[in-house]
This record gives C-alpha cells, structure tokens and sequence, in this order.
C-alpha cells in the first residue's frame, strides 16, 4: 500500500515559485485527465521547477505521490525501477526483479510519478513508464525532459517561455513589471529596486526580451546586479555566455548544468550525433524563421541530402533545440532558433570553421528568393510571392544581399506600403 506519506519530498525550493499560472493550470489538469505527460523544453526553461510546485501542492492535499532525479547514473529500465520504488519507500528485489515487484505492489494504488531529467535516460525510461502504465491503471507520469519518451499515451506539453512585455506596456513601468519574466527577473535580483522607472523598466524588458524568456538565464542575469550595474547586463548579453556564468559567486554545490548558459546547452548538445550537430549549427545563421527548404539550402551543403536535413530538423525539434514558428503564408512549416540557442550554435559554426561556407550558402539561398520574386511581381503569382517578401522581411533576412533587398522595395512601393518598408529598413541599421 503505497501512503501519501510515503513519498520522499520534492527538492525543497529554496527561492519563490514566480508566475506561471497559466502553465500551472494547464499542466494540472493535464496531469488530472491523462496517464503520461511529460513537460518538453530547452535547458533552463523552468520544467523542474513547475513539475516540483505541482507536486508540492499534491503533497499539501495529501495525495500520494513520488519525484524521482533521473538526471545521472540510469543506464536500465531495473535502475529506473529501484530509483521510484525508492522514492516510495517500497522494499524491492534489485535487477529484473525490481519492475515486476513494482507492477505488483502499485497495480491498485493511485499515485503521480514524477520523473525528473528524462533526457540523457530515455530509453530505460521509457521501458518503465509502458509497462507500469499498462500495469497500473491508476499510476499517473509526469516526466520532465528535453524529449518525449514516445510511448503510448504520452501527452506532450511543451512548456513556452515566460510571458514577455509586449510593445504596448513598455510605455508603463507598472505594466512591464507584472509580466512573469521581468517579475522573476526582479525577484531574483539582489538590488532590485522598490519600483521601476521608465529608464530601468526598459532596460530589464530589453534583458527578459532578448533571453527570450528563459528562466534560468534570467536568474543568472538578475544575479549579475551583485556587481554590475543594470545597463552593464544589457550590454553584456553582446557576450552572453561569459556574463550569465554564475562562477565562484553561484550557490556551492548546484548542478553543472544550472552554472552557466553554456553548460546548460552543452548537456543537450553532447547527445548529438551526426549529422544533428551539423544541421543545428548552421541553422544558426538564420536571423529569424526559416522553412524546410531554406534549411536544406542552408545546412546541406556537404554531404547531407534534403531527406537528411529534414530528418535532423524533427529531432533537433523533439530535443527542444530547435522550435516551431507560426505556419509560412502558403500553410508549410516555420521553424526558429531561441536567440541564446542561435549564439551558442555560431559558436560551434566558428569552431568548426563553417562560417563562411555556411554564411554564403544563406545569402545564395535568400538571393535567389529575391531574384525569383523581382521576376514574378508583375506576374499571375504576384500575390503569393508578396507573401513570401512579407516573410522574408519578418524574418530579418536583409543581410541576403542586393538581389533580395532589390525586390523588397519593388513590393512595399507596390503595395504602397512605405511605411513598412521604413520599419524594417530602420530595424537593419
């Protein structure tokens, strides 16, 4: 018989639970309604963090439960076994044995598992939660990982960035300050000051904006006002792997992993195998979204082919190092690097010495997008390939060269639309 008293308790929080209500009521009733749900997302995006404050609160209603670290040292499904019949405080035989007697002994019981850090395990994990799933008819998963276990059943909810300031709140201090990102950002830091001006308002929303939401580099930001003035963290982002490093100053004893920005990355990046690697880093020099066929141009240069390419897009997606962008105007699928992803993928494109290889084979793919569309504008496709200058233009994608640039003016002067021409003329300066 498995007691609510049984479960070891979540790693006890140290530091407030900030916002996320949404995302918190959301993945409550997912976990009420569904048997697997695992929280999806990049290092650092708060997945750990929201799984504890939802079994914490289980805990203080006196259900049954266990959170179980699966981020070291699993190599077996009987490993994962005696980890959560450990967490349970339920006796169990070691090796094989361990997942039968677990079957046994939680067939009837009503339970939340939660498995943390499935990542770097998926396999054995997976093993797991499929046969305790199909055995136990009222044991509950909620797994935290950079993947999806893909087994069947499993609910994936992909946990998004903090919300954000929009345009129209940075006018009012008071409204940028109840936006998630910049409320954590001034929870955590330790000269946060009583109320914002417009001048510090600005600047902490520029930080949250341009670490994309990220809960982990946003701590690691706010933790910089020790020593740093808040302008000197704002400028520092233009190196934002050697400002976000907590060093010899960072709580002693924290993970590796939650240290720096880097390290964090690395622990996804080192699973990669080829051609992913390739694929990641030079999808890092698009500025903004990109679909299958600018990746095939941009990251196929070598020996990869289109098939290969876009099998390496889908599974940079299900390790969160990648994400899904909103749909291009002809309906196909959008895809974008977070920025902190994007800088840490130049890094590795410079290591490899693929810069300009890679640089060249960007501008000769949106070059040819221009030279096609200054062709077509005055044809029966006009339209549709207004609509691809449109995305061309959101996407940043100036740098593309004459060509490109040649056939955005043709389209805002066109479609009279010299305003926005103006926009995104003055964005490139």
């Amino acid at each position: 018989m498995v007691d609510a008293a049984n479960g070891l308790a979540p790693p006890a929080a140290l530091t407030s639970f900030v916002g996320r209500a949404h995302e918190f009521a959301a993945l409550s009733a997912l976990v009420a309604s569904d048997r697997v749900v695992s929280i999806l997302g990049p290092g650092g995006s708060g997945k750990s963090r929201l799984a504890w404050e939802l079994v914490g609160r289980r805990h203080e209603r006196g259900g049954a439960w266990c959170f179980t670290e699966l981020i070291d040292d699993v190599t077996s499904a009987a490993q994962v076994a005696e980890r959560v019949a450990a967490a349970l405080a339920l006796p169990v035989g070691a090796g094989q044995d361990a997942l039968a007697e677990l079957c046994a002994r939680l067939r009837d019981q009503d339970v939340l598992v939660t498995l943390d850090g499935c990542e770097r395990a998926v396999e054995p994990i997976a093993q797991i939660v499929a046969r305790l799933a199909a055995s136990c008819p009222a044991v509950t998963f909620l797994v935290t990982s950079r993947e999806p276990l893909l087994v069947a059943g499993e609910t994936l909810y992909r946990l998004p960035p903090m919300t954000l300031p929009q345009p129209a709140d940075l006018a009012d201090p008071q409204a940028v300050a109840t936006c998630d990102a910049v409320a954590l950002f001034l929870v955590r830091s330790p000269r946060a000051p009583e109320s914002l001006s417009h001048a510090d308002g600005l600047l902490v929303a520029e930080i949250c904006l341009e670490l994309d939401g990220a809960p982990l580099a946003i701590e690691l930001a706010a933790a910089c006002l020790d020593h740093v003035e808040l302008v000197d963290v704002a400028r520092g982002l233009s190196d934002r792997f050697a400002l976000l490093s907590r060093g010899p100053r960072g709580p002693r004893g924290a993970p590796a992993r939650h240290c720096t920005i880097a390290a964090c990355i690395d622990w996804t990046h080192d699973l990669l195998g080829e051609p992913d690697r390739s694929v990641f880093r030079r999808l890092s020099v698009s500025a903004g979204p990109f679909g299958l066929a600018a990746a095939t141009a941009v990251a196929g240069w070598s020996a990869l082919d289109d098939s290969a390419v876009t099998a390496a897009v889908s599974r940079l997606v299900d390790r969160s190092l990648v994400e899904r962008a909103p749909a291009a105007p002809d309906g196909t699928a959008r895809y974008r690097l977070l920025t902190t992803l994007r800088a840490y993928g130049q890094r590795e494109l410079d290591s490899a010495g693929e810069r300009t290889v890679t640089s060249e084979a960007h501008l000769s793919w949106w070059g040819g997008l221009g030279r096609d569309a200054r062709d077509a504008l005055e044809g029966a496709d006009a339209q549709d390939w207004l609509a691809r200058l449109r995305y061309a233009a959101d996407a940043g994608e100036w740098a593309a060269g004459a060509d490109l640039i040649t056939a955005l003016t043709l389209f805002w002067h066109g479609a009279g639309l010299h305003r926005e021409g103006l926009r995104h003329a003055q964005r490139t300066r």
